[in-house]
């Protein structure tokens, strides 16, 4: 399994991002990745006998040399995907199903995702930026 981790893992990494939940999960995503990956750090050890395991994968359509962001909502329950194929995927983070699709209608891919609660002005959800 660690071997299907690593080959998801296709080359330079772009963005690394901790689990808003405070757990020691770390999330990564890569030039030419076909997916957003989950990792436990809590293995983290230097030992080649405990390696570092992946928890889940968030697909994409990634395969490009383009650097694809991904956020969070501010419970760190939704993830936010940008993808080439012009969309934002949107998961539930603890089963890594795909809830919602935005089909932005851009000419080009999604490159940058940001989310912004809006709960501080009274409105319950919130603003994401494509």
């Amino acid at each position: 399994k660690v071997k299907w981790y690593q080959s998801r893992a296709r080359s330079g990494i772009t963005q690394l991002t901790w689990s808003p939940t405070g757990e020691y999960i770390l999330y990564s995503a890569s030039r030419r990745s076909d997916a957003v990956l989950a990792w436990d750090l809590r293995m983290l050890s230097g030992d080649a006998s405990r390696p570092i395991r992946g928890l889940a994968a968030y697909s994409r359509d990634g395969d490009t040399n383009q650097s694809l962001d991904f956020c969070f909502d501010d419970y760190g329950k939704q993830m936010f995907v940008a993808s080439v194929d012009k969309t934002v995927k949107i998961y539930d983070v603890a089963t890594s199903k795909v809830t919602g699709v935005i089909r932005t209608g851009l000419a080009d891919s999604v490159n940058g995702v940001s989310y912004k609660s809006t709960s501080a002005w009274g409105h319950k959800g919130g603003l994401l930026s494509v």
